[in-house]
Protein backbone atom coordinates (compact mmCIF):
# COMPACT_ATOMS: atom_id res chain seq x y z
CA UNK A 1 0.00 0.00 0.00
CA UNK A 2 1.24 2.76 -0.89
CA UNK A 3 1.40 7.05 1.31
CA UNK A 4 -1.08 8.35 -0.42
CA UNK A 5 -3.53 5.06 -0.05
CA UNK A 6 -3.06 5.36 3.49
CA UNK A 7 -4.72 8.56 3.60
CA UNK A 8 -7.92 7.57 2.01
CA UNK A 9 -10.91 7.52 3.83
CA UNK A 10 -13.73 5.79 2.94
CA UNK A 11 -12.48 7.18 -0.88
CA UNK A 12 -11.46 10.57 0.49
CA UNK A 13 -8.45 12.60 1.33
CA UNK A 14 -8.59 13.49 4.29
CA UNK A 15 -5.41 12.84 6.07
CA UNK A 16 -4.86 10.07 8.68
CA UNK A 17 -8.02 11.23 11.33
CA UNK A 18 -10.36 12.54 8.82
CA UNK A 19 -13.20 12.99 11.34
CA UNK A 20 -11.24 15.92 13.19
CA UNK A 21 -10.56 17.54 10.16
CA UNK A 22 -13.65 17.41 9.18
CA UNK A 23 -14.79 18.97 12.47
CA UNK A 24 -12.24 21.55 12.77
CA UNK A 25 -13.55 23.09 9.12
CA UNK A 26 -16.92 22.86 10.69
CA UNK A 27 -15.61 25.21 13.78
CA UNK A 28 -13.88 27.45 11.71
CA UNK A 29 -16.70 27.70 9.08
CA UNK A 30 -19.59 28.37 11.72
CA UNK A 31 -17.17 30.28 14.32
CA UNK A 32 -16.75 32.93 11.13
CA UNK A 33 -20.45 32.69 10.17
CA UNK A 34 -21.53 33.46 13.63
CA UNK A 35 -18.84 36.45 14.20
CA UNK A 36 -19.09 37.92 10.41
CA UNK A 37 -22.80 38.41 11.05
CA UNK A 38 -22.21 39.83 14.58
CA UNK A 39 -19.95 42.42 13.14
CA UNK A 40 -22.64 43.34 10.43
CA UNK A 41 -25.63 43.75 12.34
CA UNK A 42 -22.52 46.08 15.20
CA UNK A 43 -21.82 48.05 12.32
CA UNK A 44 -25.23 48.66 10.42
CA UNK A 45 -27.43 49.57 13.64
CA UNK A 46 -24.80 50.56 15.80
CA UNK A 47 -25.49 54.77 16.80
CA UNK A 48 -22.11 55.46 18.40
CA UNK A 49 -19.98 53.73 15.82
CA UNK A 50 -18.61 56.18 13.45
CA UNK A 51 -20.13 55.48 9.82
CA UNK A 52 -17.86 52.82 8.14
CA UNK A 53 -17.25 53.06 4.50
CA UNK A 54 -20.13 51.56 2.20
CA UNK A 55 -17.95 49.11 0.00
CA UNK A 56 -16.42 47.62 3.71
CA UNK A 57 -20.04 46.50 4.57
CA UNK A 58 -20.33 45.19 1.02
CA UNK A 59 -17.24 42.81 1.70
CA UNK A 60 -17.78 41.88 4.84
CA UNK A 61 -21.49 41.10 3.71
CA UNK A 62 -20.27 39.08 0.41
CA UNK A 63 -17.76 37.25 2.99
CA UNK A 64 -20.54 36.59 5.29
CA UNK A 65 -22.76 34.83 2.03
CA UNK A 66 -19.91 32.75 1.08
CA UNK A 67 -19.89 30.56 4.21
CA UNK A 68 -23.02 28.93 3.86
CA UNK A 69 -22.33 27.83 0.72
CA UNK A 70 -19.06 26.10 1.93
CA UNK A 71 -21.36 24.62 4.43
CA UNK A 72 -23.29 23.35 1.84
CA UNK A 73 -22.01 19.68 2.56
CA UNK A 74 -22.32 19.83 6.06
CA UNK A 75 -26.03 21.12 5.86
CA UNK A 76 -26.76 18.03 3.39
CA UNK A 77 -25.31 15.31 5.13
CA UNK A 78 -22.77 14.60 2.81
CA UNK A 79 -19.83 15.75 3.76
CA UNK A 80 -17.77 12.37 4.35
CA UNK A 81 -19.59 11.22 1.28
CA UNK A 82 -16.41 10.88 -1.43
CA UNK A 83 -19.74 11.10 -4.33
CA UNK A 84 -22.37 13.95 -3.67
CA UNK A 85 -25.84 13.99 -5.51
CA UNK A 86 -25.26 15.95 -8.68
CA UNK A 87 -27.74 18.47 -8.09
CA UNK A 88 -26.58 19.33 -4.46
CA UNK A 89 -22.86 19.20 -6.02
CA UNK A 90 -23.37 21.79 -8.78
CA UNK A 91 -25.44 23.93 -6.76
CA UNK A 92 -22.26 24.18 -4.56
CA UNK A 93 -20.28 24.76 -7.24
CA UNK A 94 -22.12 27.65 -9.21
CA UNK A 95 -22.58 29.27 -5.74
CA UNK A 96 -18.76 28.68 -4.78
CA UNK A 97 -17.15 30.26 -7.93
CA UNK A 98 -20.17 33.00 -8.28
CA UNK A 99 -19.03 34.20 -4.85
CA UNK A 100 -15.32 33.85 -5.38
CA UNK A 101 -15.89 36.15 -8.30
CA UNK A 102 -17.47 38.76 -6.21
CA UNK A 103 -15.32 38.64 -3.30
CA UNK A 104 -11.85 39.57 -4.99
CA UNK A 105 -13.49 43.12 -6.54
CA UNK A 106 -15.35 43.74 -3.46
CA UNK A 107 -11.91 43.68 -1.85
CA UNK A 108 -10.09 45.63 -4.50
CA UNK A 109 -12.53 48.11 -4.21
CA UNK A 110 -12.58 48.43 -0.38
CA UNK A 111 -8.69 49.38 -0.45
CA UNK A 112 -9.04 51.76 -3.64
CA UNK A 113 -11.54 53.77 -1.15
CA UNK A 114 -9.80 53.77 1.45
CA UNK A 115 -6.95 55.61 -0.12
CA UNK A 116 -9.26 58.18 -1.88
CA UNK A 117 -11.16 58.31 1.95
CA UNK A 118 -7.41 59.42 2.88
CA UNK A 119 -6.27 61.20 0.29
CA UNK A 120 -9.71 63.39 0.60
CA UNK A 121 -8.03 64.90 4.13
CA UNK A 122 -9.82 65.31 7.29
CA UNK A 123 -12.98 66.48 6.01
CA UNK A 124 -15.92 64.43 5.52
CA UNK A 125 -15.58 61.71 2.06
CA UNK A 126 -19.17 61.76 1.04
CA UNK A 127 -19.41 59.71 -2.48
CA UNK A 128 -22.44 60.15 -4.54
CA UNK A 129 -25.38 57.75 -4.58
CA UNK A 130 -25.02 56.72 -8.42
CA UNK A 131 -21.20 56.70 -7.76
CA UNK A 132 -21.67 54.24 -4.05
CA UNK A 133 -24.41 52.15 -6.47
CA UNK A 134 -21.22 51.58 -9.25
CA UNK A 135 -19.08 50.90 -6.54
CA UNK A 136 -21.60 48.25 -4.43
CA UNK A 137 -23.07 46.59 -7.74
CA UNK A 138 -19.92 45.89 -9.19
CA UNK A 139 -18.42 42.81 -7.42
CA UNK A 140 -22.20 41.09 -8.10
CA UNK A 141 -21.99 42.61 -11.68
CA UNK A 142 -18.61 40.59 -12.20
CA UNK A 143 -20.07 37.55 -9.98
CA UNK A 144 -23.10 36.57 -12.33
CA UNK A 145 -20.99 36.25 -15.86
CA UNK A 146 -18.52 33.81 -13.58
CA UNK A 147 -21.56 31.90 -12.09
CA UNK A 148 -23.72 31.46 -15.29
CA UNK A 149 -20.61 29.90 -17.07
CA UNK A 150 -19.93 27.54 -14.64
CA UNK A 151 -23.76 26.37 -14.56
CA UNK A 152 -23.08 26.05 -18.77
CA UNK A 153 -20.16 23.99 -18.29
CA UNK A 154 -21.64 21.95 -15.46
CA UNK A 155 -25.31 21.06 -17.12
CA UNK A 156 -23.30 20.72 -20.71
CA UNK A 157 -20.16 18.29 -18.69
CA UNK A 158 -21.53 16.66 -15.77
CA UNK A 159 -18.23 14.34 -15.32
CA UNK A 160 -16.54 17.81 -14.93
CA UNK A 161 -18.54 18.40 -11.31
CA UNK A 162 -17.38 16.80 -8.46
CA UNK A 163 -16.39 16.33 -4.91
CA UNK A 164 -13.08 17.87 -3.97
CA UNK A 165 -11.75 14.19 -1.95
CA UNK A 166 -8.75 16.34 -0.37
CA UNK A 167 -12.07 19.71 0.12
CA UNK A 168 -14.91 19.96 1.82
CA UNK A 169 -16.66 21.41 -1.40
CA UNK A 170 -17.28 20.44 -4.64
CA UNK A 171 -16.00 22.19 -7.89
CA UNK A 172 -15.35 22.18 -11.69
CA UNK A 173 -12.70 20.07 -12.88
CA UNK A 174 -12.29 22.35 -15.91
CA UNK A 175 -8.41 23.09 -17.06
CA UNK A 176 -9.62 26.12 -18.94
CA UNK A 177 -11.95 27.84 -16.69
CA UNK A 178 -8.94 26.88 -13.87
CA UNK A 179 -6.43 28.97 -15.60
CA UNK A 180 -8.61 32.23 -16.25
CA UNK A 181 -9.73 32.11 -12.60
CA UNK A 182 -6.01 31.70 -11.32
CA UNK A 183 -5.09 34.61 -13.68
CA UNK A 184 -8.04 36.43 -12.80
CA UNK A 185 -6.74 36.46 -9.09
CA UNK A 186 -3.47 37.39 -8.82
CA UNK A 187 -4.47 40.07 -11.28
CA UNK A 188 -6.82 41.28 -8.34
CA UNK A 189 -4.13 40.76 -5.78
CA UNK A 190 -1.60 42.70 -7.74
CA UNK A 191 -3.34 45.57 -8.41
CA UNK A 192 -4.55 45.58 -4.14
CA UNK A 193 -0.83 45.39 -3.67
CA UNK A 194 -0.15 48.56 -5.82
CA UNK A 195 -2.86 50.82 -4.13
CA UNK A 196 -1.93 49.37 -0.45
CA UNK A 197 1.84 50.60 -2.03
CA UNK A 198 0.20 53.99 -2.87
CA UNK A 199 -1.52 53.67 1.18
CA UNK A 200 1.93 53.10 2.38
CA UNK A 201 3.05 56.06 0.48
CA UNK A 202 0.79 58.50 1.47
CA UNK A 203 0.93 57.62 4.81
CA UNK A 204 4.71 58.23 4.85
CA UNK A 205 4.57 61.60 3.36
CA UNK A 206 1.63 62.97 6.03
CA UNK A 207 4.15 61.58 9.07
CA UNK A 208 6.88 63.34 7.48
CA UNK A 209 4.69 66.58 7.04
CA UNK A 210 3.39 66.29 10.40
CA UNK A 211 7.28 66.28 12.44
CA UNK A 212 7.78 69.21 9.88
CA UNK A 213 5.39 71.41 11.00
CA UNK A 214 4.38 70.04 13.93
CA UNK A 215 0.45 68.70 13.73
CA UNK A 216 -0.86 65.42 14.38
CA UNK A 217 -1.42 64.02 10.94
CA UNK A 218 -4.90 61.86 10.91
CA UNK A 219 -4.24 58.53 8.55
CA UNK A 220 -5.72 55.54 10.68
CA UNK A 221 -1.72 53.32 10.24
CA UNK A 222 -4.17 50.52 12.28
CA UNK A 223 -6.51 50.27 9.04
CA UNK A 224 -3.60 50.14 6.94
CA UNK A 225 -1.81 46.93 8.72
CA UNK A 226 -5.37 45.52 8.59
CA UNK A 227 -5.52 45.38 5.21
CA UNK A 228 -1.82 45.07 4.39
CA UNK A 229 -2.13 41.65 6.61
CA UNK A 230 -5.06 40.19 5.03
CA UNK A 231 -3.82 40.61 1.20
CA UNK A 232 -0.54 38.84 2.59
CA UNK A 233 -3.23 36.12 3.81
CA UNK A 234 -5.07 35.95 0.53
CA UNK A 235 -1.49 35.66 -0.72
CA UNK A 236 -0.69 32.79 1.16
CA UNK A 237 -4.25 31.47 0.18
CA UNK A 238 -3.61 31.73 -3.62
CA UNK A 239 -0.08 29.33 -3.42
CA UNK A 240 -1.99 26.85 -1.12
CA UNK A 241 -4.45 26.61 -3.69
CA UNK A 242 -2.49 25.63 -6.07
CA UNK A 243 -1.48 22.10 -6.82
CA UNK A 244 2.06 21.89 -7.08
CA UNK A 245 2.34 23.40 -3.70
CA UNK A 246 0.14 20.81 -1.70
CA UNK A 247 -0.40 17.84 -3.81
CA UNK A 248 -3.57 16.33 -2.67
CA UNK A 249 -3.45 16.96 0.76
CA UNK A 250 -6.43 19.18 2.73
CA UNK A 251 -4.12 22.17 3.31
CA UNK A 252 -5.55 24.29 0.90
CA UNK A 253 -8.91 23.50 2.26
CA UNK A 254 -8.46 24.10 5.64
CA UNK A 255 -6.78 27.73 4.56
CA UNK A 256 -9.82 28.22 2.99
CA UNK A 257 -12.00 27.19 5.80
CA UNK A 258 -9.82 29.77 7.98
CA UNK A 259 -11.13 32.86 5.66
CA UNK A 260 -14.37 33.80 7.31
CA UNK A 261 -12.86 33.64 10.91
CA UNK A 262 -9.73 35.92 10.11
CA UNK A 263 -11.86 38.74 8.35
CA UNK A 264 -13.84 38.67 11.13
CA UNK A 265 -10.63 39.02 13.72
CA UNK A 266 -8.98 41.62 11.13
CA UNK A 267 -11.97 43.66 11.15
CA UNK A 268 -13.51 43.42 14.60
CA UNK A 269 -10.75 43.98 16.69
CA UNK A 270 -10.82 47.80 16.30
CA UNK A 271 -10.69 49.35 19.52
CA UNK A 272 -14.16 51.21 19.53
CA UNK A 273 -15.77 47.79 17.81
CA UNK A 274 -14.33 45.57 21.53
CA UNK A 275 -15.43 48.72 23.49
CA UNK A 276 -18.82 48.80 22.04
CA UNK A 277 -19.06 44.85 22.70
CA UNK A 278 -17.25 45.07 25.90
CA UNK A 279 -20.10 47.75 27.50
CA UNK A 280 -23.24 45.23 26.10
CA UNK A 281 -21.96 41.93 27.41
CA UNK A 282 -21.35 44.01 30.68
CA UNK A 283 -24.48 45.67 30.76
CA UNK A 284 -23.08 49.28 31.25
CA UNK A 285 -25.11 52.23 29.26
CA UNK A 286 -22.87 53.88 26.68
CA UNK A 287 -21.48 57.18 26.44
CA UNK A 288 -23.02 59.96 25.47
CA UNK A 289 -20.66 62.91 24.44
CA UNK A 290 -20.13 65.37 26.08
CA UNK A 291 -19.43 68.45 22.98
CA UNK A 292 -22.01 70.39 21.67
CA UNK A 293 -23.26 69.47 18.11
CA UNK A 294 -21.01 70.34 15.11
CA UNK A 295 -23.64 73.30 14.42
CA UNK A 296 -22.94 74.95 17.52
CA UNK A 297 -19.58 74.19 17.31
CA UNK A 298 -18.42 76.15 14.34
CA UNK A 299 -21.26 78.78 15.64
CA UNK A 300 -18.89 79.01 19.10
CA UNK A 301 -15.79 79.18 16.59
CA UNK A 302 -17.05 81.76 14.29
CA UNK A 303 -17.94 84.15 17.72
CA UNK A 304 -15.00 83.48 19.15
CA UNK A 305 -12.58 84.58 16.28
CA UNK A 306 -14.82 87.81 15.28
CA UNK A 307 -13.27 90.84 15.82
CA UNK A 308 -14.91 93.64 17.91
CA UNK A 309 -16.84 96.33 15.36
CA UNK A 310 -15.58 99.65 16.22
CA UNK A 311 -18.07 101.35 18.39
CA UNK A 312 -18.20 98.05 20.63
CA UNK A 313 -14.52 98.89 20.85
CA UNK A 314 -14.83 102.34 21.88
CA UNK A 315 -17.25 101.14 24.72
CA UNK A 316 -15.68 98.59 26.05
CA UNK A 317 -12.04 101.11 25.71
CA UNK A 318 -14.38 103.88 27.87
CA UNK A 319 -15.45 100.94 30.42
CA UNK A 320 -11.82 100.33 30.68
CA UNK A 321 -10.80 104.03 31.44
CA UNK A 322 -13.88 104.35 33.73
CA UNK A 323 -12.83 101.85 36.16
CA UNK A 324 -8.76 102.52 35.91
CA UNK A 325 -10.06 106.33 36.89
CA UNK A 326 -12.04 105.38 39.86
CA UNK A 327 -9.36 103.47 41.03
CA UNK A 328 -7.12 106.71 41.05
CA UNK A 329 -9.39 108.25 43.08
CA UNK A 330 -9.83 105.94 45.49
CA UNK A 331 -5.67 105.89 45.73
CA UNK A 332 -5.96 109.31 46.28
Amino acid sequence: MSDSDSFAFDGLRLGPHPQTVVALWLGLLLAGQVGLLLLLLTIIFSTTLPPRLPVLLNFILISFLGTPVQLILFYTGQILNPVVPYEICLTQTVLKHAVDAAFFPALLLFTIECYRSAAHGPKPYQISTMRNSVLLSLPYLHAIPWGLAVLIVGIRYPNKVSRELHGHFCSLADNSMGLASTIETAIFVFLMIVWQGRLWMLWWRRRKAAKTFGFVHQLNLALILRIAMFTTWELISLLYSSRSATGNTPIASSFLATLPLTIFLIFATQRNILRLWFRCIMGRPTEVPTMPPTSQRSQIREISIQPLEPVEFMESRRHVNGMTGSMKDESA
